[in-house]
């Protein structure tokens, strides 16, 4: 595992390096976005709400992004038929990332192909980040078929905590050029997959029997934003 993350450390360094040298490469920015999100607990029903993030970005040709989120997630339902264990949450996290963005324009000559033009916009990124978890959910048997009225067994958990989380990002990057040929603002749309460690996001630690933990806590975003770049028009 060491071996492969020094690898992927290099190659982030030498295109990074590359876009410093780069004549069409802003240093600076800050980005807006705005989503539409879903989170992937071990609650049946999920609800999906907006949420929108604020980012500082450091290099255009290579984004390194500190982004910090707001949002809602939520799922579950007090009815039978919505959830057989009336189980259902409320999470208002805030979250904070530090993420990477390798695009397809920096290793494509799309100059003289119609082609690699059309797509040299797409990245893809990864990176780490945190979730601050804010929950309120119902915490005891409304059901007799389930136990005894009131039992919190399977109710459990942490109203609010920390997640480790790793996004895997997706999207395309329309870019806006100045008079100097240099990024001046970008407009992006794009899907993130975040995996959060533990079971934070739902706030239930379900435990098995009677439920079924599936899979690791996770929520997915589609976005649109936009980047402003602070660039350097020099006179000759």
């Amino acid at each position: 595992m060491k071996k492969y993350l020094l690898i992927l450390f290099a190659l982030f360094a030498t295109v990074s390096l590359k876009a410093q040298t780069g004549i069409d490469n802003s240093d600076w920015g800050v980005g807006f976005d705005a989503s539409y999100l879903s989170a992937y607990t071990n609650l049946k029903k999920q609800v999906s709400h907006p949420g929108f993030a604020i980012s500082g970005i450091y290099n255009s040709y290579m984004p390194i992004v500190a982004e910090f989120q707001m949002g809602r997630l939520s799922g579950g339902g007090e009815t039978p038929n919505v959830d057989l264990s009336g189980r259902y949450y409320s999470n208002n996290y805030e979250a904070f990332y530090l993420h990477g963005d390798f695009q397809l324009s920096s290793v494509v000559n799309y100059q003289y192909s119609d082609f690699w033009n059309a797509v040299k916009g797409i990245y893809v990124g990864t990176g780490f980040g945190f979730v601050f978890n804010n929950v309120k959910a119902q915490r005891h048997n409304q059901y007799i078929q389930n136990g005894p009225i009131g039992d919190t067994y399977g109710f459990t958990g942490k109203d609010h905590g920390i997640s480790l989380a790793i996004p895997i990002r997706i999207g395309y990057e329309f870019k806006v050029w100045d008079s100097y040929n240099e990024e001046t603002m970008a407009f992006t749309v794009g899907y993130t997959q975040n995996w959060a460690f533990g079971e934070g996001l739902s706030g239930y630690n379900d435990p098995h029997p009677p439920f079924k933990n599936l899979h690791t806590d996770q929520y997915g975003q589609i976005t649109i934003g936009v980047r402003y770049y602070f660039v350097k028009n020099y006179l000759p």
